[in-house]
This record gives structure tokens, sequence and C-alpha cells, in this order.
């Protein structure tokens, strides 16, 4: 009797296998995507104009746990899986947020960075850049490229009470073109139409091969003269209207010398500025 009263005890004694419950993860919010239309590429020999937006992101996958979770835990589980998708998703508003570019600029980027020469025949590739703070009505997207020659010389003129130093400058022109990287052709006929670029960041590669022409070679001497080679990007509004602007970039430019033949030869050598 002693014996069986022991054994019951011991069986009432056990406890009983608790079940682990652990809560269903939540996906992440989901990210929407917007990649704008491309448009065709400028007309040149050799191009390659891509508009790239930026900030897409794709949800990763994450695994469901094995164990079943128990009645009693299952709103608990609801409860904490609702606030950590509320915490989720204002974290991903506050990083898109915090992404955006809080000023609209224009830049060009040159392949090789500040190392980038133009030489006749020569191919040079970069691309533009737009960093748009808010929404922009955007008609096209143009790099320009000119040449200049810059002379400005003080002269004193006048006398007496009205003499005075004065400056005279003169700027010569040798080429001036643009390119276009995306958006529509202006016409003289009809009033070209405007596309909604969101805010963001977007990229327009080229690739624009120089001439083979020999121009002046680059030179900022002697003082007060200068031959320069200069690129801008600028993005149109609506009707074409001047829109944004980037900085000035000035890029060396080193053309063919091609020597005279000196005494006792006949064969002419080609150099490099």
């Amino acid at each position: 009797m002693t014996s069986l009263l022991s054994s019951a005890a011991q069986v009432a004694t056990r406890h009983r296998a608790s079940s682990s419950a652990s809560s269903l993860a939540a996906p992440p919010a989901p990210q929407h995507t917007n990649h704008p239309s491309h448009s065709p590429p400028i007309p040149t020999p050799t191009h390659s104009t891509n508009r790239i937006r930026s900030g897409s992101q794709s949800s990763s996958h994450i695994p469901f746990s094995t164990s079943a979770p128990s009645f009693s835990n299952l709103f608990h589980a609801g409860d904490r899986s609702s606030r950590h998708l509320s915490l989720e998703s204002d974290q991903n508003e506050n990083t898109s947020t915090s992404t955006l570019p809080q000023v609209t600029s224009l830049s060009i980027e040159f392949e090789g960075g500040t190392h980038v020469i133009i030489r006749p025949n020569r191919i040079v590739r970069g691309k533009v850049v737009l960093e748009a703070a808010e929404r922009m009505h955007v008609t096209r997207i143009r790099i320009k490229f000119r040449a200049e020659e810059s002379a400005m010389v003080k002269v004193e003129e006048g006398g007496g009470d009205n003499r005075g130093e004065w400056v005279h400058q003169v700027i010569t022109t040798f080429f001036e073109t643009d390119w276009k990287l995306w958006g529509n052709d202006s016409s003289n006929y009809s009033q070209s139409g405007w596309d909604d670029l969101e805010a963001g960041h977007y990229e327009f590669p080229f690739a624009l091969k120089f001439p083979n022409v020999n121009y002046p070679p680059s030179m900022e001497e002697p003082s007060g003269f200068a031959i320069r080679y200069i690129w801008t990007a600028q993005a149109d509004g609506p009707a074409l209207q001047s829109g944004t602007k980037s900085r000035e970039y000035i890029t060396p430019y080193r053309p063919i010398i091609i020597s005279t033949p000196g005494k006792g030869t006949s064969k002419k050598k080609c150099y490099t500025a």
C-alpha cells in the first residue's frame, strides 16, 4: 500500500511538458519601385542613354517558425507583430525621406574623373546626374559643349578728373553645340510636351565622339588670356523654358601636332600637345 502511494505521488509530481510558442515573423512593408520610361538616345555615332532611378529595394524573404503557437499566446503574437509592422513602416518612411536630396541640382561626372583629356577623334564618356528634391516638369535634358577664347586687357583712359581704368574683354567662340540626352525634341511649329519626374536620383549616361579636327590647345596664360573647352548640363522646363543648370566644367584639350621635316629627313612625326 505504501509503495502504491509513493508511485502515485511521483506521478502527481511530474509536470506536463508545456508547449513552446513563438510568434510568426511579420514580412516587411512592400516597397514601390517606379522606373521611369526610357527615352530615345542622343543622336551621336556612339552613345548609351539609360535613365536610372535609384532607391529601389527588394523585400527579403523571412522564413516562418515551424513551432505551432498555443491559442492563449496567439493574441499576444498578433499584438507584437502589429507593433513590429507599424515600427518597420515608420522606419521605412524615415529612411526614404532621409535619402531624398534637399536641393535640386544637376551635375556632370566624366569617366576618368578629373583626369579626362579631350583629343581629336576621341570618345568622351560620362553621365549627367539629376538630384530632384521635388517633382519636376521637364521637357528635355541636354548636355552642352563649347570652346571659347577669352582676351581681357586693362586700359587707362581719360584725362584729369575723368581718368580711370577700363577693362576690355573679347570672347571668341570656336564652336558651340548640344546633345539631347532625354526628353522631347523641340519644334518650331508646335509646343513641346513635358514629363513629370518624381523626386529622387536620376542618371543619364552619354558617350560623345570628338571630331578629328585640330583646335587650339587649352591654356590659361598669359594673364588675361585663356582658351577653354567648357561643358554644362541643363534641364529645360515646360515650353522649353530655361530650368535647372549645372556649373561649368572645364576639360583640357590636346591637339595633334605634326612636326615639319628637318634637314636631311623626309618623314613627318606626329605628337600630341
